[in-house]
């Protein structure tokens, strides 16, 4: 039976996001194996012992059932550079633990991260889904990610970026972008200027 994952934020001793980690948690057990009973992960989540002033990951590690939680300090990398990639195959359409078809296409390159381009379509990056920005501040995130990351889920329904299709050519209506997931604060997240979006792609 495949494993999953879920990510979660942890600051002041608090969960972030909890709804949308609940959501997609949920709907991956009834979708992959069947399960129709919602389960609340933080019922699975003490928090005692944790330091006020450390920001953490908390990595569950599940199938039907939650077979695994762990913390671990979270500190961001910072992403100067990203290299575009080209994966018609590619399918991660739930958060599986098994990266590998990821960590392969990253390996493959010697920018920060990549950019996955499937079908023509700009998709995510290695660890998060990404925003473009318009010089005149509009913020656009891809319709059709690989993987429909929970911040990506809040920052919608918040009407803060909205969707297109994106594909290369597009690329010169954007002036920045900026990775986006569950552990990364969106407004102190740097931009990435596309002039470092590497776009001879492999």
């Amino acid at each position: 039976m495949c494993l999953l994952i879920e990510s979660l934020k942890i600051q002041n001793k608090t969960l972030q996001n909890t709804d949308y980690h609940n959501r997609r948690f949920n709907k991956a057990r009834q979708d992959l194996f069947g399960e129709t009973k919602n389960l609340d992960l933080s019922d699975y989540i003490n928090l005692t012992g944790l330091k006020n002033n450390t920001v953490y990951k908390c990595r569950i590690v599940y199938n039907s059932e939650i077979q695994k939680v762990e913390f671990i300090p979270y500190k961001p990398k910072l992403i100067k550079t990203l290299q575009l990639v080209n994966c018609n195959g590619i399918e991660y359409s739930f958060k599986y633990e098994n990266r590998k078809a990821l960590n392969r296409l990253k390996k493959s390159v010697s920018a920060s991260d990549i950019l996955i381009i499937k079908n023509g379509e700009i998709t995510d990056l290695s660890h998060a889904n990404i925003v473009f920005f318009t010089p005149k501040n509009e913020a656009f995130t891809p319709l059709n990610p690989l993987l429909k990351g929970t911040m990506r889920a809040y920052l919608l329904d918040q009407n803060l970026i909205k969707e297109r299709i994106i594909e290369t050519t597009d690329l010169h209506l954007f002036n920045r972008v900026k990775p986006i997931n569950a552990m990364l604060d969106f407004d102190k997240t740097p931009f990435i200027s596309v002039k470092n979006i590497f776009t001879s792609t492999i």
